[in-house]
């Protein structure tokens, strides 16, 4: 039985979703990442708190596809989120509501969930504002020394 539960690797992971994508920073990695469709529906219901076998059914419920490949999608990508360290497993919190379709709803069409990572960022992610910062330029301009 899957009763495992994960949260957001959090304060040093932020997300934020919009307009069916979600955007998350890693704060320690200076990494940030992007994801659309069915990866920010993924991301939001393990996000909340669900087991991977609550996700594979709310995704199932929502989007067209076999009931194997989605809990295979979101079992390959469940394991880049925590690999990532974007989510920690968390044995000991409580899930909410169990799916997010709702009866008789037209299902969109399954697409494989796609984790992108960015590094484009990550020196300027790092700095600290306070200390790595030249007093005159200001963030987000580093320190010559």
């Amino acid at each position: 039985m899957d009763t495992i539960r994960y949260r957001v690797n959090g304060p040093g992971v932020v997300a934020e979703s919009l307009d069916g994508e979600v955007l998350i920073v890693n704060l320690e990695s200076g990494c940030y990442y992007s994801a659309d469709g069915t990866g920010e529906a993924i991301w939001s219901l393990f996000a909340a708190g669900h087991t991977a076998r609550e996700v594979a059914e709310a995704v199932g419920a929502r989007f067209d596809a076999p009931e194997t490949m989605v809990s295979d999608e979101v079992a390959r990508i469940r394991d880049e989120f925590v690999a990532e360290q974007l989510l920690l497993v968390d044995p000991a919190i409580t899930a909410g509501a169990n799916g997010t379709a709702t009866a008789g709803a037209t299902k969109s069409p399954f697409g494989a969930p796609v984790l992108k990572k960015y590094t484009d960022m990550q020196e300027l992610l790092l700095l600290d504002p306070i200390h790595d910062v030249d007093q005159a330029a200001g963030w987000p301009k580093a320190r010559d020394d």
